[in-house]
């Protein structure tokens, strides 16, 4: 399977990209510097130099993909807008595939907020060793891409 991923050099996306390789799976990654770019190809990983911000940088190769994983995120006052903007790109890209060669395409979202590690103290029935907190700000995202269809 092809696999378009963004934040390959991320905590999450480093991880998701040293599985699929292992998996078999050819991997078109996006780095944000050819320093980056190299540690991917060093991986087995296509790498593109893009940022989410220039679609046009990474949206013809995104359509060639059998499925995006979607890991990236900017620690910044615009990261939420970025985000979503992205994420929207994205899923018209796909949608467009879809239309011009009847290809169903997979697309996954995910992101580090809830990724807990060992606490000091053991979880109780009574008491939470964790109290996990959503990012100030983000708002729910609507998709506006429905599940592929199995084709009968």
């Amino acid at each position: 399977m092809h696999i378009f991923l963004t934040g390959a050099t991320g905590y999450i996306g480093s991880a998701v990209l040293d599985a699929m390789i292992k998996g078999g799976h050819k991997v078109t990654a996006i780095a944000r510097d050819p320093e980056k770019a190299e540690r991917l190809r060093a991986k087995g990983a296509t790498p593109v130099v893009a940022e989410l911000g220039l679609p046009k940088m990474y949206v013809p190769l995104l359509k060639t993909a059998d499925a995006v994983v979607h890991t990236a995120y900017e620690y910044s006052p615009r990261g939420v807008q970025l985000d979503q903007q992205a994420i929207e790109i994205m899923l018209a890209a796909q949608r467009e595939a879809l239309a011009a060669d009847g290809k169903p395409r997979a697309f996954l979202y995910t992101s580090g907020v809830w990724v807990l590690g060992r606490t000091a103290r053991p979880r109780t029935k009574t008491r939470r060793s964790t109290r996990p907190r959503t990012w100030r700000g983000a708002r729910p995202m609507k998709s506006s891409c429905s599940p592929p269809r199995r084709r009968a």
